[in-house]
């Protein structure tokens, strides 16, 4: 899973705080933020905040 995760992040483009708002989240935010934070002990990620 974290080869899967770290291919879709080198292939998805970076957001800005302008795309959040108007379309809500990316595809990166759903596909490579949120899953990393919601497993971190799999895929070897400190969620933010902690």
């Amino acid at each position: 899973m974290r080869e899967a995760v770290d291919a879709l992040d080198a292939l998805l483009r970076p957001y800005t705080d302008h795309d959040r708002e108007r379309w809500g989240d990316t595809g990166r935010d759903r596909y490579v933020t949120h899953v990393r934070e919601r497993w971190p002990s799999v895929l070897g990620h400190t969620p933010r905040g902690a």
